[in-house]
């Protein structure tokens, strides 16, 4: 019997944006902003033409918040005065 393949078990593993934004519920756009905008945010690691995050820096990521904690400035209304 083989057990699934954990790439937070690994301390060397790099998974996938798409891979780390299934597990926050965010789409892959949503994560190029948090990028900029979230310091606990993973640092993006580029090879290639593709974006890879260090997966204990994911998993550290997912124990200290909660997805969906911090909402993006863009997706707040804004009030507008009348003048």
């Amino acid at each position: 019997m083989t057990l699934p393949f954990n790439p937070f078990d690994h301390p060397d593993a790099e998974v996938t944006r798409a891979y780390f934004c299934q597990l926050t519920g965010r789409s892959k756009i949503n994560a190029y902003r948090h990028e900029r905008i979230d310091p606990l945010w993973p640092k993006p690691v580029l090879r290639d033409r593709r974006v890879y995050y260090k997966a204990l820096d994911c998993k550290r990521y997912l124990q200290s918040v909660q997805p969906g904690a911090i909402k993006l400035s863009s997706t707040v209304p804004t009030l507008r005065s009348r003048a």
